[in-house]
């Protein structure tokens, strides 16, 4: 039996300076009932760089 969907999807937050990827992300819940397409980039701290970058929406493996 499969199993249903619910009304939040698991989204990843992936960092990107110049076009390459730093390899830090953070995983967030999106709502599907509010949202309807994709989220817009967000600031938050690159630990990696060590400072504040725009991080943009990409599909969680999961």
């Amino acid at each position: 039996m499969a199993s249903k969907k619910g009304k939040h999807e698991l989204i990843r937050l992936v960092s990107k300076v110049d076009g390459k990827e730093t390899g830090s992300y953070y995983v967030i819940k999106k709502n599907l009932a509010k949202s309807s397409g994709k989220i817009k980039p967000m600031r938050k701290y690159d630990s990696r760089l060590k400072k504040h970058v725009e991080m943009t929406e990409a599909k969680c493996s999961h």
